[in-house]
């Protein structure tokens, strides 16, 4: 069984959305040169088949350059977990969850061409956001980084404001502690949010090791949340600026994208290279799906629906927003009559 026939067999098994390991080995057994599913649960825990296909990601993946035009680009960790009280090989996430995950960036709007998913650090158990950033060197005068609260960190802000990283993260409000230097503008009403503060600010309090300059921004929203926002970006306005990091949200849906409509929340595997090896393998139809479009324009997430929904045509298949009507379901258990005792 080689790697690559496993890769081929496991983008089969998501785009057709086959059941388990048997249906697995009952559709691509010419592929694997063999039908018993045992071996193939066997060649998904082999260290050997994360690397393979890890390397064929690698060739796909692509970085925005240093100069170019500010393109959105998000941030973002997602995890793929099974409840430990499950029989599994794999490393603890939490009290409930052993499994991993993995940190990438996804372009918002991908051009053609180029791949919009590129894979920061593969995590086995638990992991925290900062940790791993700490370790990452993102592009100068490149595109704008959309984060979340988990990557918010004093020495992560002062290390981009440095190299000049340009970014939008959202800031945790229970320690946020500041000094306005110079406000932007007034408050106001964007949309549905009620703007509060568009100010120049030192933050950290006076025990803070650094003190990072940045422009904040802070908007309540309808339901009475504050939204906190750190950014470099000083010539934009407060609209511009949190319009940007809505755009956050494609990557929570690419994440559902792999998950729900992929099928990648259906582990075949619970052993921890078995976790990896479909994590990367889905990322990779993925890939294939966004560069096998003939002229992608507009949101990356859109294109990607739409390029699976052609190709489930092509094979023949329903829809991959209706339940998978063509999975074998499990028999009834007839109800046995108990014969009176004589």
């Amino acid at each position: 069984m080689t790697p690559a026939a496993l890769v081929q067999t496991f983008l089969i098994a998501f785009a057709a959305r086959l059941s388990g390991l048997r249906a697995v080995s009952r559709r691509c057994g010419h592929l694997l040169a063999t039908t018993n599913f045992s071996s193939i649960c066997h060649g998904l825990r082999r260290r050997s088949s994360p690397a393979f296909v890890r390397r064929l990601v690698g060739r796909l993946e692509t970085s925005p350059r240093a100069g170019a035009k500010e393109e959105l680009v998000a941030i973002d960790g997602m995890a793929v977990t099974l409840p430990k009280t499950r029989r599994h090989h794999c490393k603890k996430c939490n009290n409930a969850t052993v499994g991993g995950g993995v940190v990438w960036t996804y372009m918002v709007h991908a051009a053609k061409g180029v791949c919009p998913v590129k894979i920061l650090k593969l995590v086995e158990g638990a992991w925290h956001d900062t940790q791993v950033m700490r370790s990452v060197e993102l592009i100068a005068r490149g595109p704008v980084y959309l984060m979340d609260r988990g990557f918010y960190a004093f020495d992560l802000l002062a290390g981009w404001l440095t190299r000049q990283v340009r970014f939008v993260v959202r800031v945790r409000e229970h320690d946020l502690v500041y000094n306005v230097v110079r406000t932007f503008s007034a408050p106001r009403r964007i949309e549905t949010k009620q703007l509060t503060l568009d100010a120049l600010v030192r933050l950290g309090g006076e025990h803070a090791k650094t003190h990072p300059v940045v422009r904040l921004i802070i908007a309540v929203l309808p339901s009475g949340e504050s939204l906190i926002l750190a950014t470099d970006r000083l010539q934009w306005s407060a609209e511009r600026v949190l319009e940007a990091y809505r755009q956050r949200w494609h990557i929570e849906r690419f994440h559902r994208f792999l998950k729900d409509t992929l099928g990648l929340a259906h582990l075949y595997s619970f052993d921890q290279s078995g976790i990896t090896f479909l994590l990367l393998t889905a990322l990779l139809l993925a890939m294939l799906l966004f560069l096998g479009a003939a002229d992608p324009a507009g949101e990356t997430i859109r294109i990607l629906r739409a390029m699976l929904k052609v190709l489930r045509e092509t094979l023949g298949l329903d829809t991959p927003w209706k339940r998978n009507t063509y999975t074998p379901r499990r028999a009834k258990k007839s109800a046995t009559k108990r014969l009176p005792n004589h």
